[in-house]
């Protein structure tokens, strides 16, 4: 009986054996993999989104176009590509247990993708389509196939409804940057920067304590916070405007916001690329008065740069890095040079199947050498050209009459001055970046975000006696009149938040819950080292005859909770709704939380059943309405809420005094911003138009209001005012050419701007830059565009005497009534490329110093009327100041910012050491047309303190950007 109850055991063991293998098989996940290819040519896509929504699956695409998705359970799934220039394309698969399912998918190109995922709208990743705002997003193709070497030339003409202007060409000075106008005039119109999630140092302007090399109005030369973020390693860049961006970045984001996201990898073959840049660099003849400046001052300069990266990883594990070295000789003679160093890396990692961390690392240095310009005094040589004052050291000021004996003892005299110039800027800066994304259910995620960014810069400038003597500052024998100039600036911003999204489905209803947390802390640490009666040859303040310091410290921390909820239905109809409330160091002790609110629709108008029948899809595929008010804030400046004493030094003891009076009901600006707009596509999607009308009012908006004469007090910034901007933004991108192994793409924009402080509060008229009520300033009276242009006006009788003089009168507007950019790319085959890409506005007005200098000094001026000029022949002409609105000009533009051909040889031409080698050739402002007698961005802008609004509005000795022209070798491994 033994061996026949065994058996049985034996063959219920096989039987078990079997039933759980089958089992078990049948609950193995397969493989869901394939290649993208484009329709048009038959290339690979890389950087696909491939995902199966339904299961929260997904993966790129790598350099071959290939990819894979593990982990999928057997059964019926939708599979769907994503990717920025391409449609989007869905597919069905049934996955068998165990087994590898090949799915291929064939894109098409189209203008522009409408529904992009985006991140900046919701904290978490969100269809754009969900949305009640336009989000730009600009492609890691779109900064790859950019010439520009820095990240303010690269949003030039990318960002098509912001502006952007280089306003010296000075190595790494600052530019100015606005959107839908300004809406402060006591903080920076610059949009919110933040990397991986970190919120960056954003001074693109004036720091408190800063090297004077450009006269007390110095933004032209002042060290952009903007410049030293490297291109290296960027995927790609998401801007929303300020009244969109109220729900996550509350207090901060009346400017808008500019989110960068860095490389990480994707799973795949390791890539390596390896590029080499070299070119020259030489100035713009058309941006000067006298030909021969360009000659005397100017240089044609070599300027080279090599990068590397690399990026790879599995399905756990992903991994990218990016470096760069950068060398320029700089095209002002001797003192023109910058050196940058830039490494960045990035990394995803699966901690578990639901937990995954990323993070980022960045490090970069910068030196730049800097001349003296704009209204610095003594030897400022641009100044002396183009101004008329080099008479002054005993040259003929009058070039175009010089001859050339007197040009090259002229020239001498230049190369010898500018070799004596010391003034030079370092600056080294640390970013960090770590996030970790939960992945909790399938409907339900959470992510926190930590990091800091850390700026440090160092300005110093030597003068030595040597130089004072040789440019005439000084007489002959001099010997204790020597100077050094050292200051320091120190930036340490903290950012920390979290955030959970949940998202919901039933039926034809979804629903997309955010909530969150943000805290930000920024320190700004500056100090001052001035020595006086220093030796020739000293490095160092320490031996000086007499030292100087001082320091300045600015702290702020702000924090905020957000919610908001995204409602769909029938995915057509959307309900965007969102609230804020923060809290900041800087409100007054009487105001709480301020809370900022969103409300915003989007109708998805072309999936309807009544439209598609109606039209044809050929003509108009996809046609989206929507509309949304929000609220963003612009906080006070750190500490502008407290009551101060002031302390100064008398008879060598300290003293006290008034400070600033306090203001326990300071509060934010906050601006209420109505937007409607969308977006069509048509054509078979080779068109796509957006439009946006916004109208944003700013109400407290902070005003300097002095107090009673009789309380001792000084002023104080209260919230009194009011600035209205109103606009359009339209934006069109079009395929005009589709064939096979040929296409071209145009694209355009146009934004019109209305700007106008409606209602001052009571405050008197002030400055916000500029000179003095005598000569030019910009100002800020009820009524007038933010930043006019003041100063005094004649009239001129017809035999050319002054019939009358005004004082304090409005002479211009540095905000334009319209700008925007235009592009051409035309891809020849796969491998060659052309881009182009402008700039230009309309209906601003500059003045020029410049200009009125050389009518101060003798020299006749082709735009002033030639009675005028009759009746003041001297070589100094008293009346100057009295005809300062002859000298305000209109600035219309038209400007080419960049023309580049690239050229991919054939797969294999040099055997198989290399996956693809890339040759191009490119020119930065080749080409400028503008009906200035000056070049309209050499702007000598500026703020009165720092963070501050700066506008613009004056041409006086500032370096005009280069042009320079680039050859590239990129080779890929």
């Amino acid at each position: 009986m033994k061996a026949p109850f065994r058996r049985i055991l034996s063959w219920l063991g096989v039987v078990s054996a079997l039933s759980w293998s089958t089992a078990a098989a049948a609950q193995q996940p397969g493989v869901i993999q394939g290649r993208i290819t484009s329709q048009f040519g038959g290339a690979p896509i890389a950087d696909v989104q491939v995902s199966i929504a339904a299961l929260g699956l997904g993966t790129l695409s790598d350099a071959d176009g290939t990819y894979r998705i593990t982990g999928v359970p057997a059964g019926e799934h939708l599979i769907e590509t994503q990717r920025i220039g391409y449609s989007r394309s869905t597919q069905t698969v049934t996955v068998a247990a165990g087994q590898i399912a090949q799915v291929d998918f064939l894109l098409t190109d189209q203008a522009m993708e409408l529904d992009p995922l985006v991140v900046t709208g919701q904290g978490s990743e969100i269809s754009r389509r969900r949305l009640s705002t336009n989000i730009e997003v600009i492609s890691t193709e779109a900064i790859e196939s950019s010439s520009a070497t820095r990240l303010d030339q690269l949003l030039q003409t990318a960002l098509p409804s912001v502006q952007v202007r280089l306003s010296s060409g000075q190595p790494g000075a600052s530019s100015v940057t606005r959107g839908r106008g300004p809406v402060s005039v006591s903080r920076s119109t610059t949009p919110v920067i933040y990397v991986d999630g970190v919120r960056v140092d954003n001074l693109n302007g004036l720091a408190e304590l800063s090297l004077n090399t450009s006269g007390g109005r110095r933004n032209g030369t002042q060290t952009s916070s903007i410049a030293d973020i490297p291109l290296e390693n960027i995927e790609r860049i998401e801007y929303v405007p300020g009244g969109a961006a109220t729900t996550l970045y509350g207090s901060d984001a009346a400017n808008g916001v500019i989110q960068i996201f860095t490389k990480k990898g994707s799973p795949g073959t390791s890539q390596l690329s390896f590029e080499s840049e070299i070119g020259v660099e030489g100035p713009v003849e058309k941006a000067f008065f006298f030909p021969q400046t360009a000659d005397l001052l100017y240089q044609n300069g070599l300027t080279q740069q090599y990068r590397l990266s690399g990026s790879g990883g599995n399905d756990r594990v992903t991994w990218s890095f990016g470096g760069s070295v950068q060398d320029r000789e700089g095209y002002r003679i001797d003192n023109n040079a910058s050196q940058s160093y830039q490494a960045r890396t990035g990394m995803t990692a699966l901690l578990t199947d639901d937990l995954q961390y990323s993070a980022s690392f960045a490090f970069g240095y910068n030196h730049y050498e800097r001349s003296r310009d704009g209204n610095a005094g003594g030897y400022t040589p641009l100044w002396l050209l183009e101004g008329g004052r080099i008479f002054a050291v005993g040259f003929n000021n009058k070039l175009n009459e010089s001859s050339a004996e007197e040009l090259a003892e002229l020239q001498d005299y230049l190369a010898e001055a500018e070799r004596l110039q010391n003034y030079r800027v370092n600056v080294s800066r640390f970013q960090m970046s770590h996030q970790f994304a939960w992945e909790a259910r399938d409907d339900l995620n959470f992510n926190a975000t930590l990091g800091l960014d850390h700026r440090s810069s160092n300005e110093r400038g030597i003068e030595t006696n040597e130089f004072l003597i040789f440019t005439g500052s000084a007489p002959e024998g001099t010997d204790d009149r020597g100077s050094i100039e050292s200051y320091d600036r120190r930036f340490l911003g903290l950012t920390m938040e979290a955030g959970g999204q949940h998202r919901f489905e039933t039926g034809a209803l979804s629903l997309v819950t955010s909530v969150g947390g943000q805290l930000f802390r920024d320190d700004d640490a500056q100090s001052e080292r001035v020595a006086l009666n220093v030796r020739d040859g000293s490095e160092t303040v320490r031996g000086a005859g007499t030292t100087q310091a001082d320091d300045f410290f600015l702290q702020l921390v702000n924090y905020g909770v957000y919610a908001q909820q995204n409602w769909g239905l029938y995915d057509k109809y959307f309900l965007d709704i969102g609230i804020r409330a923060d809290g900041n160091s800087a409100f007054g002790d009487e105001v709480g939380l301020q809370v900022y609110p969103k409300l915003g629709f989007s109708y998805d108008l072309g999936s309807e059943d009544f439209f598609q029948d109606a039209v044809p899809a050929s003509l108009i595929s996809n046609l989206r309405l929507r509309g949304n008010y929000g609220v963003a804030g612009n906080f006070p400046p750190p500490f502008a809420n407290d009551r101060t004493v002031s302390f100064a030094s008398y008879l060598g003891q300290q003293s006290a005094g008034y400070g600033q009076p306090g203001n326990d009901d300071l509060r934010p600006e906050k601006t209420h911003t109505l937007e409607l707009g969308g977006e069509l596509q048509a054509l078979s999607g080779r068109m796509t138009l957006q439009f946006n009308w916004y109208d944003a009012k700013t109400k407290d908006a902070l005003f300097t209001v002095p107090l009673p004469p009789s309380t001792g007090e000084g002023s104080q910034l209260r919230n009194v005012g009011e600035i209205t901007n109103s606009g359009i933004e339209l934006r069109v991108v079009a395929t005009v050419l589709r064939r096979d192994g040929l296409s071209a793409s145009l694209n355009a924009s146009l934004n019109t701007l209305n700007n106008e402080v409606t209602d001052a509060g009571g405050s008197p008229v002030f400055g916000i830059s500029g000179f003095s009520s005598s000569t030019i300033e910009t100002v800020v009276q009820e009524g007038w565009p933010v930043g006019s242009l003041r100063g005094t006006a004649s009239t001129l009788n017809p035999d050319g005497t002054i019939a009358s003089t005004e004082l304090l009168q409005y002479l211009g507007n540095p905000l334009p009534d319209r700008f925007g950019s235009l592009g051409l790319e035309v891809l020849v085959g796969d491998n060659l490329r052309f881009n182009a890409d402008a700039d230009w506005q309309t209906g601003a007005q500059l003045h020029s110093f410049n200009r009125q200098f050389r009518y101060l000094y003798g020299i006749d001026d082709p735009e002033l009327p030639d009675e005028l000029l009759a009746q003041n022949t001297g070589s100094i002409r008293g009346n100057w100041l009295d005809l300062t609105n002859f000298f305000v000009e209109d600035t219309d533009y038209l400007r080419v910012r960049n023309i580049s051909v690239n050229y991919t040889l054939p797969q294999g031409a040099f055997g198989g050491w290399s996956d693809g080698i890339e040759l191009g050739l490119a020119s930065q402002n080749p080409l400028g047309w503008w009906t200035s007698s000056f070049d309209p961005e050499s702007d000598h802008s500026g703020a009165s303190s720092q963070g501050g609004a700066s506008v613009g509005g004056f041409n006086y000795g500032s370096d005009p950007s280069p042009r320079s022209f680039l050859a590239t070798i990129r080779v890929r491994f």
